[in-house]
């Protein structure tokens, strides 16, 4: 009889799990519980808990990243970067104290919300002969505003007043006579001049044509332009010093025309000729050619 049964080895004893409902063996004498096989169900369940907890882990985490990201801009906003001082900088007809209302910047004000853009904006609106402004932030509490003085450059005949432009074509002013050293532009029918704003032409293509001859002849520092004319887009021409026209042709290679010119005017012309110096084939073939007033016609360059 002893002979006919088997091992109790070969049939382990195994226990009913509840939580997994799957039969475990039991670990035999001596053999650590380590041992025994883990039941997939349990492994799941702690595998599960386990995202939870990282998944709580990071929420807390995250809320406390935004607490102080929080905290922080409120410091910055409401009581760090104060604007303690405003600085002006540059040259300009104006006093410190009119450049900075018109600003609208205020000491107090926190220096990250200051609008820096509408600052020049305002600026550039209230006080026209202003030419160029530039305002900036210096951490931690300063305000620089650098500016330039605008100047007048030409007077547009409209009916019978004299709109005053800068070089840029914005308007310094409406006056009954032409300002001192203001060349008198003709050709042009005025639109639209509110002091501060860039004048409006009802010919938009003129406008820039304007404002790109205004600019050539600033950088150029050509003087003496007694007047200017606009009347036909492939002859625009200026007087200088009240006796010679410079025909500069159509509008392209400006910078190049007008820098020629400039030579001709000053170092080959005399003082006392008059006449019409044509320019319009500089950029063709590096000659001008001057027409004095008696007639005899000459070339140079």
């Amino acid at each position: 009889m002893r002979g006919n049964m088997k091992n109790s080895r070969d049939y382990p004893e195994r226990v009913y799990d509840r939580r997994s409902g799957e039969y475990r063996p039991v670990p035999a004498y001596g053999e650590p519980a380590e041992t025994a096989p883990v039941y997939s169900g349990a492994k799941r369940r702690a595998e599960s808990r386990k995202k939870r907890r990282h998944r709580r882990l990071c929420v807390f985490y995250i809320f406390v990243f935004l607490f102080v990201l929080a905290a922080g801009a409120f410091l910055a906003l409401r009581v760090l970067f104060k604007i303690s001082s405003i600085k002006v900088e540059g040259t300009s007809c104006y006093t410190i104290r009119q450049i900075t209302q018109s600003s609208g910047l205020k000491i107090g004000e926190n220096l990250i919300l200051a609008n820096t853009h509408e600052a020049e904006n305002g600026i550039c609106k209230k006080l026209p002969y202003i030419g160029t402004v530039k305002v900036s932030r210096c951490f931690p509490e300063k305000i620089v505003i650098n500016v330039t003085a605008a100047v007048a450059c030409g007077a547009i005949q409209n009916n019978k007043k004299y709109v005053i432009v800068s070089e840029s074509g914005k308007v310094l002013g409406v006056t009954g006579r032409v300002p001192t050293n203001s060349a008198v532009i003709k050709g042009v029918d005025v639109l639209s001049a509110k002091s501060g704003e860039q004048v409006k032409l009802k010919d938009t293509s003129k406008s820039e044509i304007l404002k790109d001859v205004l600019q050539v002849l600033n950088a150029e520092k050509v003087k003496k332009i007694t007047s200017m004319d606009f009347s036909k887009a492939n002859k625009i021409c200026f007087v200088y010093d009240g006796r010679i026209t410079v025909n500069l042709g159509v509008p392209s290679d400006l910078d190049y025309k007008i820098r020629f010119a400039k030579n001709i005017l000053e170092n080959k012309i005399q003082s006392s000729e008059k006449g019409t110096l044509d320019m319009s084939t500089v950029s063709e073939n590096d000659r001008a050619y001057f027409d004095p007033d008696y007639g005899s016609a000459s070339s140079s360059g």
